[in-house]
């Protein structure tokens, strides 16, 4: 995977603003300032597959789908120095090649074990809420190193989210 950096994405316009080169956005990482990692897979496609949003003590994460529409987005939140959690994750399925939502899943983690999950059919006007406990010990991440990502994107605690 190659990395590219930004100040941030814009989600709604699906673009980097403000591109940063290496040594600004190593900078930005080192000192926990704001920036943005943009992932692209190296199979040709010249597009991110996914992205990376530093804040001082947390990551937003981003995976896009083809048409660079979040499919899934997760928080980590930093708990203690260097120990990232897992805190919410959202998947979402679109209708056609619009932006308009489907379906809309969200997940909130707890560090006990704790998972609550809302699922919207945005044909209906009604939720769903479920909450049930999840053994949370894949919801932890190191802190990576600066241009060293895949860990956050590789998301080992999802495989659970099908046994709610």
């Amino acid at each position: 995977m190659n990395f590219e950096y930004c100040r941030q994405w814009q989600r709604w316009k699906k673009k980097p603003c403000e591109p940063l080169d290496l040594d600004t956005a190593q900078e930005l990482h080192e000192s926990r300032q704001p920036y943005t990692a943009l992932a692209y897979d190296t199979c040709g496609i010249y597009q991110p597959a996914a992205y990376l949003q530093f804040q001082e003590d947390s990551i937003q994460v981003g995976i896009l789908d083809g048409l660079r529409r979040d499919y899934l987005c997760y928080q980590l939140l930093e708990k203690a120095p260097g120990k990232l959690f897992v805190t919410k994750a959202m998947y979402q399925t679109y209708r056609g090649r619009s932006d308009a939502f489907e379906l809309c899943e969200c997940y909130t983690f707890g560090e006990d074990g704790t998972v609550t999950l809302e699922k919207r059919d945005f044909e209906s006007p009604e939720a769903t809420t479920i909450t049930t406990n999840l053994d949370a010990w894949s919801n932890w991440e190191r802190y990576p190193t600066f241009g060293y990502y895949e860990p956050l994107l590789e998301h080992n605690w999802i495989g659970k989210l099908a046994a709610i």
